[in-house]
């Protein structure tokens, strides 16, 4: 079986793992920490630090890494006991390697269950986490912040968070969230208007959404009935004429044509459009009498028109939909991380330790941090900015003491709305001494 990334990354020195969405990236960041707590027997699962970009990742991070520490911990066990394992399973296979007796297995099987009983403490943080976990250990900074009686910054809170819940949506895989976030070019910006008002009306009470959506029902029955064979044939009927004998002018029969397309492929996610509908049936009622009525007869033109309004009424209803899902998780994010650091916004943990860093010109700061979580996995490294990269830079001296493990897509680096530098990946893939490896 050939060796995987997370087999042959490098446990010392600035490692940068390129991955970008589909590769197994936290397939691979799982094993990777199991490997680390086998390989570095010294290292305490309190000393890996790993950090990603937004809460709802940081969880789904952490159950995934305690699962993947649980099926190692019984492949052990089953190795202890005597058990041949599978050798299709690419952690199976490296465990038999590494547990070379049964009395080897059982040994490191227990290592593992004495990681899974501490997992609770496991320092699996956001940046803004990590920032907040830093100061409250060490202190530095803080107390003077909280003397000059620094107050919430809660519309910079509320766009941090707004920027947090717009990646979540980019990352699911549903081809209509995909659709109602194109509505939005700008991003979250473009939504940040409409939720900023709603803020702003703190008594206002959002209502619940209702559970079926009928406007997505009426674009699919009418989507299908436009699929039908029937209806297709007229279309065909209707574009293979002269275009004389209908009357219709060059525009209309380019919208049909390209709906005719987006029928064929059965693709629901492209917006139909207004537009579409008036050219079409816009140019029917300017034609004279005697072609008028015999495009009347297509029903077919009728489906468009009443398609194209069904588009238009599923759109509302998303942009409803996302307008409310942003409202709420602002409203619980914000009552949530102001009770958690009281009197600090995430800019200021982030400039706290940032600047606590820069200042200690002996670099006894860094060494402290790095003492405490000697290895570092980085998820999402794409969406770091100049001053997080920075507080990493320093505590890991460029990647010259123990393991900072770049995480990422590069790639993603260009949209500036996701937080993250393009300037940083660059720099990032330019430390001295680094291993690069791709998925």
């Amino acid at each position: 079986m050939n060796p995987q990334p997370w087999q042959q990354l490098p446990l010392t020195g600035p490692v940068l793992l390129e991955a970008s969405a589909g590769t197994g990236k936290t397939y691979t960041i799982a094993l990777l920490y199991v490997r680390l707590l086998i390989e570095l027997e010294a290292l305490d699962i309190r000393q890996i630090l790993v950090v990603t970009f937004t809460e709802a990742a940081t969880a789904e991070l952490r159950e995934r890494l305690r699962l993947r520490l649980a099926d190692a911990e019984r492949l052990l066990g089953a190795l202890a006991a005597g058990q041949l394992l599978p050798n299709d399973d690419p952690l199976a296979a490296w465990l038999q390697e590494r547990a070379f007796s049964r009395a080897q297995a059982e040994r490191l099987a227990w290592r593992l269950e004495a990681a899974r009983l501490d997992f609770d403490q496991a320092a699996i943080f956001t940046i803004h986490g990590f920032c907040a976990r830093a100061l409250n250990e060490f202190g530095f900074s803080a107390r003077q912040r909280l003397q000059r009686g620094c107050q919430l910054d809660e519309p910079v809170l509320a766009k941090e968070i707004l920027r947090d819940f717009w990646r979540r949506q980019i990352e699911r895989p549903e081809s209509w969230v995909a659709r109602v976030l194109g509505n939005y070019p700008e991003g979250p910006e473009s939504l940040w208007p409409q939720v900023q008002a709603a803020l702003n009306q703190a008594a206002a009470r959002l209502l619940p959404l209702a559970a079926d959506d009928p406007a997505a029902t009426r674009f699919e029955a009418l989507f299908s009935a436009l699929a039908s064979a029937p209806m297709q044939a007229q279309l065909a009927a209707l574009l293979a004429a002269p275009a004389a004998e209908y009357q219709i002018k060059k525009d209309p029969l380019l919208a049909l044509q390209a709906l005719g397309k987006i029928l064929a492929a059965g693709d629901r996610s492209v917006p139909i459009g207004s537009a579409l509908a008036s050219a079409v049936l816009g140019n029917i009622q300017k034609l004279r009498p005697a072609p008028k009525r015999t495009l009347e007869k297509f029903d077919c033109l009728a489906l468009v028109a009443e398609l194209a309004d069904a588009d238009a009424e599923r759109t509302r209803v998303g942009e409803a939909w996302l307008l409310h899902e942003a409202i709420s998780r602002l409203r619980a994010e914000l009552r949530l991380r102001s009770a958690e650091v009281p009197g600090f916004t995430f800019n200021d943990l982030i400039a706290d330790v940032h600047q606590a860093l820069a200042d200690a010109s002996d670099g006894r700061l860094g060494s402290t941090l790095f003492q405490r979580w000697p290895v570092a996995l980085i998820d999402e490294f794409q969406d770091t900015d100049a001053r997080q990269f920075a507080i990493f830079r320093r505590i890991y001296a460029d990647g010259g003491r123990g393991l900072l493990a770049l995480i990422g897509d590069a790639k993603q680096a260009i949209y500036a709305f996701r937080g993250g530098d393009v300037r940083v990946c660059l720099a990032a893939g330019q430390l001295p001494g680094q291993h690069r490896l791709a998925l």
